[in-house]
């Protein structure tokens, strides 16, 4: 018989949860370790750090250094080590086939030779609807875009003018007046741009000023998507990559550990339900 003052007895399935407590001074959560953990430097780095700030004392600020230098040089470890990897299994590289800085330029004047050659292909399939107003100060930079457009690349621009008046910066070229277009379009604001292709369908590019390389880059994705061009397979990226064995293993391993230290996670990576149970 338990007496009423005395605590009930503990048998050998007993366990009493441990509560984390918090600095009073800070209120962030203690560590368990000596040297935090990545987790834990994540959700109480912002916490420390406005602690500092507002209780400016060496000992605060030496706190806050102390950790910031310690995540730093964690993540310096962690691009040193994912670096030697992709130097040894270019297949790692977020970019197949460009694992160097001299790599990513031969990349990239690749990609530009496409681009010429799109639009080259393109200029003789589509057109752009051009909306603007004659008063419109940034349609008269949006012009000369246009201009070096058609005559770098044969794109034919039709100028549809929302005022009436001729476009600014080119008066002397071919125009129409908007005649229910920018409605069906539900075009507000000038300039406003759209490609149109051999269905007729017109398909948003921009709107507002848009510079050069931004607009033919905008073009091609565009006309990419929409299945008028095709990207050479030396750009495009392979299928959605897979694990290794030995990553297998090494997550495997780590979902065990983490159930370990987390009762309520399944090993499985599955949810938890009200009553315990681990679902997928």
């Amino acid at each position: 018989m338990v007496a009423a003052n005395e605590p009930p007895p503990r048998g050998w399935f007993f366990y009493e949860e441990q509560v984390a407590t918090a600095d009073p001074e800070t209120g962030v959560e203690a560590s368990d370790s000596a040297v935090p953990d990545s987790a834990w430097l994540r959700d109480n780095m912002e916490s420390i750090r406005l602690n500092a700030l507002d209780n400016p004392t060496p000992a605060n600020v030496q706190l806050y250094l102390e950790l910031q230098k310690l995540a730093i040089m964690r993540a310096e470890g962690f691009a040193e080590t994912a670096k030697d990897l992709v130097v040894a299994n270019p297949a790692l590289s977020a970019l197949p086939g460009a694992t160097s800085s001299f790599a990513h330029s031969v990349r990239n004047e690749l990609e530009t030779q496409w681009k010429e050659t799109a639009l080259a292909s393109l200029s003789r399939r589509a057109g752009l609807y051009y909306f603007y107003s004659s008063d419109c100060p940034y349609c008269l930079r949006q012009e000369p875009v246009l201009e070096q457009l058609q005559s770098r690349h044969s794109m034919s621009v039709l100028r549809i003018s929302l005022d009436g008046g001729p476009p600014p910066g080119a008066e002397h070229a071919p125009y129409v007046v908007d005649s229910g277009q920018s409605q069906v379009l539900d075009v507000t604001v000038t300039p406003t741009l759209y490609i149109v292709g051999l269905d007729g369908e017109p398909h948003h590019l921009a709107t507002g000023l848009t510079p050069f390389t931004e607009l033919t880059t905008r073009i091609t994705q565009t006309a990419e998507k929409r299945g008028w061009i095709t990207r050479p397979a030396v750009l495009t990226n392979p299928t959605a990559p897979t694990l290794t064995e030995a990553s297998q293993q090494t997550l495997t391993n780590w979902k065990r550990q983490h159930h370990a230290n987390s009762p309520d996670t399944p090993p499985d990576g599955g949810t938890v339900r009200a009553d315990g149970a681990g679902t997928n």
